[in-house]
């Protein structure tokens, strides 16, 4: 094979291709889906997706949210120790 083949492919070599099998944390959930995992209403999670930037996609007029981003976005909010010992101002 001449440096030029290896570059474009051939029948020996194709193209190099994007892996295909996509694991669990790369599924895109449905809006439906994600308000089950969260525990959340639709409304409640649109308004995430608009002011809290949760990270979706657009698909037509209906919303695809990649699992693994959601967990990640998630970890914005979590509550350290230190948040739980100290008291609120109305408390």
């Amino acid at each position: 094979m001449t440096p030029e083949n290896s570059q474009h492919g051939t029948a020996d070599s194709p193209p190099a291709v994007a892996e295909s099998s996509i694991s669990m944390d790369q599924r895109l959930l449905t809006t439906k889906e994600l308000m089950s995992f969260l525990n959340l209403s639709r409304t409640k999670i649109w308004e995430l997706v608009k002011k809290e930037n949760l990270p979706a996609f657009k698909l037509g007029g209906d919303y695809r949210y990649r699992q693994s981003e959601v967990i990640v976005w998630l970890e914005n909010y979590r509550v350290s120790q230190a948040d739980e010992g100290k008291a609120s101002p109305g408390k």
